[in-house]
């Protein structure tokens, strides 16, 4: 399978270091292949959230620990059973027991306005900050979580400057995806609303996900805004999927924030299987931040 051409990549494990700007596009055919070919990913993740559905291992409540050396939200994308996607990641976090761990289940699964569905899990890492003031929070969030974590990062600038901060987004959409450009040419959100199934993919997201929406605008701007005086450290990791059957334009996973942030493409999986196939490396970086605060 041809990959993405890609500018000075550095291998690591899963990661390939990006080091300089990803070619934009790809191939029309080769999306379409990306696309048949993650069918098998697919059912078998759908498979995978079957198990863990009935065996989960998800953290939503608030009881944090009484010594705690951080906290680590994981954000999902879009799906009702989205938390047990991060069984891979919640594994290695409990081998740590002075991590807390947040899995929260996005309100309205996700398919609402940005800040309608990162509010309230701010308002739970507040309640961490308070319980634990200083202590390092690392941000992860997945596809559409991508821009719940960033969000959160850019409000904990003002709400909590004396934390420290550091965001990872796999397979994230911060510029947009040109796939719901295409939806919204096709009347796609008008259509399922007709058939009573509007909810699955509202107008309102379709605006906020395509490409060049003020949405993604104003956030970017926000992120690559000057930190205020005397405000904690932050650190962002992007990692990309060469082979993302969702988002065809893989600048949007790995955007240029102006933070120094670490960039890097996953080769040989699509937009689901990348979830725990980076799963130690990302882990690792993580509790690596952490224990450097």
């Amino acid at each position: 399978m041809a990959s993405v051409a890609l500018s000075g990549a550095v291998a690591s494990g899963n990661l390939n270091r990006v080091l300089s700007d990803p070619k934009e596009s790809r191939p029309l055919r080769q999306i379409a292949m990306d696309w048949f070919r993650s069918w098998p990913r697919m059912m078998g993740f759908s498979r995978q959230q079957q198990y863990y559905a009935s065996h989960p291992k998800i953290y939503t409540s608030k009881e944090w620990k009484e010594k705690s050396e951080g906290l680590v939200v994981l954000v999902h994308g879009l799906g009702e059973n989205g938390p047990v996607s991060w069984h891979m990641h919640v594994s290695i976090l409990e081998q740590h027991p002075t991590i807390d761990i947040f899995t929260p289940q996005v309100v309205k699964d996700g398919r609402c306005p940005l800040k309608e569905a990162a509010e309230p899990i701010l308002a739970q890492v507040s309640d961490y900050t308070k319980k634990h003031p200083k202590k390092p929070v690392c941000l992860i969030g997945g596809s559409n979580g991508s821009r719940i974590v960033t969000w959160m990062e850019t409000k904990m600038r003002s709400d909590h400057p004396d934390t420290p901060v550091r965001v990872s987004t796999i397979a994230g959409i911060h510029l947009g995806t040109w796939g719901v450009n295409l939806l919204a040419f096709l009347r796609t959100p008008q259509c399922l609303q007709r058939i009573g199934w509007g909810r699955k993919f509202p107008q309102v997201l379709c605006d906020e996900l395509r490409v060049g929406s003020e949405t993604a605008r104003m956030l970017l701007e926000s992120v690559k805004a000057p930190l205020p005086e005397n405000c904690a450290p932050r650190s962002y990791e992007l990692i990309a999927a060469a082979h993302d059957w969702m988002i065809f334009n893989t600048g949007s996973s790995l955007p240029d924030l102006n933070r120094g942030e670490t960039r890097y493409i996953v080769y040989g999986h699509g937009h689901l299987s990348i979830v725990s196939a980076v799963a130690q490396e990302q882990i690792e970086g993580c509790l690596a931040w952490i224990k450097a605060q």
